[in-house]
């Protein structure tokens, strides 16, 4: 079964969690390294270089799912490295602390060609924590 790593609007309680909650077999606490960045479009962006930790939940998903192609049109990708993909899908290794565990998982992550502009434009969450840096700053996560 294929597990996917959502670090923004599709956690629970977050904006888009409904996309996704009736496809979810599993969610638990999960965390991955690289850079985390909040857009002024009012979602999270993942860089993944660096060692700092990301926060988000490994959601696992039923094999025949349609997930895929429902994450797709969220998040804008079109395939591996088209030029309009506004996130790129990875196979990444994430871990779940509560079990100590690791998997795979897909995740959406910024284009390399995005990330300099991404790390000069936006606000990087020192934390890793999207969901918390919403609720702190008060910040809508009405965005996809």
């Amino acid at each position: 079964m294929p597990w996917v790593f959502v670090y923004g609007t599709l956690m629970r309680g977050m904006s888009n969690h409904y996309l996704i909650k009736d496809c979810i077999q599993q969610c638990l606490n999960a965390r991955t390294s690289g850079k985390l960045y909040h857009l002024s479009y009012g979602y999270p962006m993942l860089i993944i270089k660096g060692y700092d930790t990301v926060y988000g939940e490994a959601v696992k998903v039923p094999e025949n799912s349609s997930i895929l192609g429902i994450l797709d049109d969220l998040e804008n990708y079109y395939g591996p490295g088209h030029p309009d993909n506004l996130y790129e899908r990875v196979e990444k290794e994430v871990v779940l602390p509560d079990l100590a565990w690791k998997v795979n998982t897909i995740l959406y992550k910024c284009p390399e060609k995005k990330e300099k502009e991404i790390e000069e434009s936006e606000f990087l969450i020192k934390n890793g924590d999207w969901r918390n840096y919403i609720k702190k700053t008060g910040h809508s996560n009405d965005s996809a």
